[in-house]
């Protein structure tokens, strides 16, 4: 999966940090393409920088806010959907398009 990713960055233009993104979905999603997580776990688990949202001019907690903007981009690009979980206790439920995801790497489903 790890080609998807390189291949999809090249068709897509990814940034680095969406790349990294997408990598960690294909290796957590289950068989089905899904997974369950929050967005400041995810920042978190790709060693993103997170602050505590004292400083105002670095905006909210965390910086769950490049997750938030990779999977944006990931939706639109039809490959991401989620439901959101609202916080605490319910992490969001994710589903990976892995067939779309062949189709702009044009490779086969």
């Amino acid at each position: 999966m790890k080609q998807d990713v390189y291949a999809l960055q090249r068709k897509v233009s990814l940034t680095p940090s969406e790349s990294r993104i997408l990598d960690y979905y294909l290796r957590v999603k289950d068989e089905d393409g899904k997974f369950c997580a929050s967005c400041k776990t995810i920042a978190e688990k790709l060693g993103l920088e997170i602050w505590d949202g004292t400083d105002p001019e670095r905006g909210p907690a965390g910086d769950s806010r490049t997750v938030r903007r990779a999977n944006a981009k990931f939706r639109d690009l039809g490959v991401l959907s989620w439901v959101s979980g609202n916080g605490r206790p319910q992490a969001n439920q994710y589903t990976l398009n892995i067939n779309k995801i062949k189709e702009l790497t044009g490779k086969e489903a």
